[in-house]
């Protein structure tokens, strides 16, 4: 596992190495919805991936897409023990919720933990 370290700010990029390949990641808060967007594009930012997708607790918010090329998932977890929504503040590091980057194994347990999958 791997933890993803999102900015505090509604929109950020960033670069990371997950799995051995090199994404950008883009983070963006839609205040009309209070909701986080997460788009993965390749490692120069110009060429996407997944666009769009909806941050949501306990979920995984890429093992749907089988066929887009990236390696493992990425998980949004609740890592403390308080039962606030997600919003623009309380996702990222020292947070109520953190992205984890994990392999398909992992990914495996934590569908089962959430979802009782195998």
């Amino acid at each position: 596992m791997l933890y993803i370290n999102n900015s505090s700010s509604a929109y950020s990029e960033q670069r990371v190495s997950l799995g051995g390949n090199v994404y950008t990641l883009v983070f963006k808060f839609n205040v009309r919805n209070s909701g986080w967007y997460l788009s993965i594009l390749d490692s120069s930012g110009t060429t996407p991936y997944l666009q769009g997708l909806q941050i949501k607790p306990n979920q995984n918010l890429t093992g749907r897409y089988t066929d887009s090329g990236l390696v493992g998932d990425i998980w949004c977890l609740r890592v403390k023990a308080e039962d606030s929504p997600l919003s623009l503040d309380n996702l990222g590091k020292d947070k109520v919720y953190r992205l984890v980057w994990v392999t398909d194994k992992e990914s495996s347990v934590y569908d089962a933990v959430f979802f009782g999958g195998t």
